[in-house]
């Protein structure tokens, strides 16, 4: 079960930098769709650029940031007796739902510092 957790938030966090990718590249022009999506980003192609690369960095760093703590847990998880197991499948569950919030945070913060 903990394997299976931690495959699956690795997949997460690498799918994150996969998607921060382009838009740090400033490969992805204005759009509805694909990257961050405020009334300032769309004011100019220069604003979209530079409030989705602010927030491609963030997304990187946060998701390495998640890669280490999931490796992390995976191996104290491996270490631990049956009965705190549970304790970390809890942890495991909890961890994507915090680092997405972190990362929509953090998009909002410097957004904003920009406006």
């Amino acid at each position: 079960m903990i394997l299976t957790l931690f495959v699956y938030n690795l997949v997460l966090a690498l799918i994150i930098i996969a998607l921060a990718i382009p838009l740090y590249m400033e490969k992805i022009h204005i759009n509805r769709w694909y990257g961050v999506r405020l009334p300032k980003s769309y004011e100019s192609e220069q604003n979209w650029h530079r409030i989705n690369k602010l927030w491609a960095k963030k997304a990187f760093l946060w998701s390495s940031i998640y890669i280490l703590a999931d490796i992390i847990i995976y191996v104290l998880g491996i270490l631990l007796t049956p009965q705190n197991e549970l304790v970390f499948i809890l942890l495991f569950s909890l961890l994507p739902v915090m680092i997405a919030a972190m990362l929509f945070i953090a998009a909002i913060i410097i957004s904003s510092k920009i406006i």
